[in-house]
């Protein structure tokens, strides 16, 4: 039995937010099935808990002042309904989104409400740096998928039932096309997102677009070429040519000569080959 079907220590429950909406009213309404225990006492499950306005489980969004370090200038903490704190969220947000695909950072909030695992007490948490937002959701991946699963599309809920809610409510879509579909949004962008899998967290990270161009031209003043390719795949862990050839402005011919200079010198290392090339630092 999933965490989602068992019987809610909190029963005293109420759905003003979620009752405001006609569609999430309706779905609520003709899904006793989930949300309550088929016995005598038709009690509430945790499902029912999530939804509610008792909800426990929080999310709390944190601006910091730069780029690494730990000085927060804002904090907020988001309660009550997953639902209310999805709009709550998302509207603290909106502030940032003109720089980040603001569809890109929808998914990312639904996929953190959708799949977190509720049996544990900690906030999903929001760090929003001048630079990138990262996403820390609890929970990590179920133990027969990892990374390259899930970006090929592997659809495996944790929460089965309340995936199909939220679908049902319009909140999301086909399941497993969440991480391909805010890959595509960053598409022709020099920092891709990155989804990171550790036990019992799973985090993305959205770059701000913004950010990137302007460091891109501030760099190109400051550093040279070289330095600038070394010092993307320390950043990111590898790069790819056509990443150089977005990075420098230049066409394939440059970017695979610099690469291969840079190789010689023994300061990258090509890994595969063909059109799947990486080039990754020595350590």
């Amino acid at each position: 039995m999933n965490y989602e079907q068992e019987i809610s220590a909190f029963q005293n429950l109420t759905f003003d937010f979620a009752g405001g909406d006609p569609l999430c009213s309706s779905v609520l309404a003709a899904s006793h099935s989930i949300l309550k225990a088929g016995d005598a006492d038709g009690r509430y499950l945790n499902l029912a808990l999530w939804l509610s306005d008792q909800n426990p489980i929080a999310i709390t969004a944190s601006r910091f002042l730069q780029s690494e370090g730990n000085a927060s200038s804002e904090r907020r903490v988001f309660t009550g309904s997953i639902l209310k704190q999805l709009e709550d969220s998302l509207a603290f947000l909106l502030s940032d989104i003109a720089a980040y695909p603001p569809q890109a950072v929808r998914e990312t909030m639904c996929n953190c409400i959708c799949h977190r695992d509720y049996s544990n007490p900690c906030s999903t948490q929001i760090s929003i740096f001048p630079d990138r937002m990262e996403f820390i959701s609890i929970g990590g991946l179920p133990e027969s998928l990892d990374e390259k699963s899930i970006e090929l599309g592997i659809a495996m809920p944790r929460n089965p039932n309340l995936a199909n809610l939220l679908y049902s409510m319009n909140i999301i879509q086909n399941y497993g096309t969440g991480l391909e579909k805010i890959r595509s949004l960053y598409k022709n962008q020099r920092r891709q997102p990155l989804f990171q899998a550790a036990k019992g967290v799973f985090k993305t990270t959205l770059f701000n677009t913004a950010f990137t161009q302007e460091e891109k031209r501030r760099k190109a003043f400051f550093i040279s070429e070289k330095d600038q390719i070394l010092q993307f795949a320390n950043e990111q862990g590898f790069v790819t040519r056509r990443q150089v050839e977005e990075l420098l402005e230049s066409g394939p011919t440059k970017a695979y000569s610099i690469l291969m200079q840079l190789c010689d010198s023994g300061l990258l290392r090509q890994e595969k080959s063909g059109r799947n090339s990486a080039y990754v630092p020595f350590t």
